[in-house]
């Protein structure tokens, strides 16, 4: 394996990437960013016609001050694009992974956001963590809304905790009902895990699926997937399922020692999930050294080293499934470098 090597990183205002995978449902995906002096929200959008190779980026703002972002370069310490509010500054642009076989030299390791400070001049404030930056962004569109000046976090990004996974809106185990205000009399349940909601057909199985319906919140409008790794098995079944990319995978239990980690769904509930992975999902099956990529409904076998690299595809993205579980999906081109 080939790499990039550099000293020239900025810890101090190096803020963590927050990984898709592990959030609810197909996206787009909102993140708000309380940087020290600023807030933004980054919407980070699948793209099927983009590989982890590649990123979109776009800034929007309605601020006075002008904001850019800047594609920056480790290795050069050069700028590779810049865009923003500036006027004569596009908005938008592709940025793409610097890969060893190019020599370093080109390029986006990552990118900094910047704004006029005193007498106009643009300072370069904040960046994310390059590795991360592309194994969980890599192949997304990602826009920043840039919306305040002065509603910062005080914190910089060394001081920053690292994210709890999953990222969720509301704790597993949340009971939720809707009730009809129209006249009609009726009283719907669901219950949240993996930050998905899965309705309760029954408000009689309230009491066996754990819950208490005197705790029960109001509803909010969940996704009906969850993130990655969640684990679920249904009412009076035995199967144990868990979660990849929004489909489902049936769990050996002879080989299977976190029964603690399943979440009690109600009777029908998977059939909400997915048969086959979201795009982009990377997947082998647990004895098969294999890895797939999803797209387009399609599993393509990344056949060697070079093609990984020349993908520029990420190893802690990769989810194991019990063998077998693949079997019945269709198969695409194989990925060749």
């Amino acid at each position: 394996m080939s790499v990039c090597i550099s000293s020239a990183y900025g810890p101090a205002s190096m803020y963590p990437v927050l990984d898709p995978h592990r959030t609810a449902g197909p996206g787009p995906y909102h993140y708000g960013l309380n940087l020290a002096w600023d807030a933004l929200v980054a919407q980070v959008s699948p793209d099927s016609s983009l590989l982890p190779c590649q990123m979109r980026i776009t800034l929007v703002s309605s601020l006075s001050w002008y904001k850019e972002i800047k594609g920056w370069n480790y290795f050069t310490n050069t700028t590779t694009v810049d865009i923003g509010t500036t006027p004569g500054l596009q908005t938008s642009a592709l940025i793409t992974k610097p890969k060893p076989t190019a020599g370093c030299f080109t390029g986006t390791d990552t990118i900094i956001l910047c704004k006029a400070m005193g007498a106009g001049f643009m300072t370069g404030l904040y960046c994310f963590d390059p590795i991360e930056f592309w194994d969980f962004w890599g192949g997304y569109d990602v826009t920043f809304n840039w919306f305040s000046d002065n509603l910062g976090s005080g914190v910089w990004g060394a001081e920053t905790p690292e994210p709890t996974y999953p990222l969720v809106r509301l704790p597993d185990g949340t009971l939720m009902e809707e009730v009809d205000l129209s006249g009609g009399g009726f009283t719907r349940f669901s219950v949240v895990y993996g930050g998905a909601s899965f309705a309760i057909d029954d408000p009689n199985a309230i009491p066996a699926l754990g819950l208490d319906r005197n705790n029960a919140i109001q509803e909010q409008r969940l996704p009906s997937l969850p993130a990655d790794s969640t684990l679920v098995r249904e009412l009076h079944a035995k199967e144990i399922y868990v979660v990849f990319g929004g489909a489902k995978f049936l769990i050996n239990q002879k080989k299977f020692n976190a029964f603690n980690q399943v979440h009690l769904i109600p009777h029908g509930g998977t059939n909400q999930l997915r048969r086959i992975p979201y795009d982009g999902t990377l997947i082998k099956e647990e004895h098969d050294p294999r890895i797939y990529f999803v797209n387009k409904q399609h599993l393509h076998w990344i056949v060697d080293q070079a093609a990984w690299e020349a993908g520029c595809f990420a190893s802690r993205n990769v989810r194991t499934v019990p063998d077998g579980a693949l079997a019945e999906f269709g198969r695409g081109h194989d990925i060749t470098a």
